[in-house]
């Protein structure tokens, strides 16, 4: 069975704390694969530790009475209940009779606005949406509001634009600066999303030359702004992202200021249904009315 970790799923430690996993990155340096979590009790810390520690089993030696084969092993939203607000499993709940290679089913179309709308973070909300990116592709959804980037093989009905900054900590020297130019972050620590070079991030760094030092590639933005927060390095993201984001971060303006390109992707069929047409019109004359397009 794969035991390597994905983003937004639950583990509890063999010492019966719950956990949620961020990401898996990188390190720059060594290469090993790390594994970023977050701690579902206390002060929510954030920790990373190596993947091949995260996925060992439990020293018996050390721990000979753990029944938990695992360090960590996956929990799902439906045996969470049983654990405590804390964290802890209360005495009485068991999860060792649950078969751990069964996945929860995909959400249907309507589920992932209700999981969408039931979102109480803003972290959770991106999270759902990025989940949600790959299902216009499978025909499972009509539209979806995304950078031209993401679904560049489907129409796409532009709507407006939308800034890349420079996310620093508050301690960062970069910081002192109103504003930044593309060579003063040529060369400088970065914290980057895997998939960074492959969009707007890595055509602003192709475009202008800059090589950044990438030390860590992880998977989700929010990872990514509190590695930043934490001086990990520096990152680009996009303006919009970072509307009351929950970090103590720096955002910078660049002077050339670099935009991606911002749309609704649908489905390439030889008739919209009335209800898609119906919207995608509306959203043409909401877009022209801000001023977008």
């Amino acid at each position: 069975m794969n035991r390597i970790p994905q983003p937004g799923t639950f583990y509890r430690h063999f010492k019966n704390k719950l956990y949620q996993v961020i990401a898996v990155a990188t390190h720059s340096e060594t290469g090993e694969k790390m594994v970023v979590y977050q701690a579902l009790y206390g002060d929510y810390q954030v920790y990373v530790r190596p993947l091949e520690m995260f996925i060992s089993p439990v020293d018996r030696e050390k721990y000979p009475d753990v029944e938990q084969e695992y360090r960590f092993e996956q929990v799902f939203p439906g045996q969470m209940n049983e654990l405590g607000k804390n964290g802890n499993k209360p005495a009485t709940g068991n999860l060792a009779g649950y078969d751990q290679t069964q996945q929860p089913e995909e959400p249907m179309g309507h589920e992932w606005l209700e999981r969408f709308l039931d979102a109480d973070r803003p972290e959770d909300q991106l999270a759902v949406l990025k989940q949600m990116e790959g299902h216009v592709t499978q025909k499972e959804l009509d539209c979806i509001f995304v950078s031209q980037y993401v679904a560049k093989d489907f129409p796409n009905l532009p709507v407006g634009t939308d800034e890349l900054v420079l996310v620093t900590s508050l301690d960062h020297p970069l910081a002192d600066q109103l504003t930044v130019s593309f060579a003063d972050i040529d060369g400088q620590d970065f914290v980057l999303s895997a998939d960074d070079f492959d969009y707007e991030t890595g055509k602003l760094f192709r475009l202008n030359h800059i090589t950044p030092n990438v030390r860590f590639r992880i998977n989700e933005d929010y990872t990514a702004i509190k590695m930043v927060e934490q001086g990990f390095g520096i990152t680009v993201l996009p303006k919009l992202l970072l509307h009351n984001i929950p970090f103590n971060v720096c955002v910078r303006s660049f002077t050339e200021h670099f935009r991606r390109n911002l749309s609704v992707a649908y489905l390439d069929t030889p008739e919209l249904s009335p209800a898609l047409d119906k919207f995608l019109t509306f959203v043409t004359k909401w877009a022209k009315e801000c001023k977008l397009i």
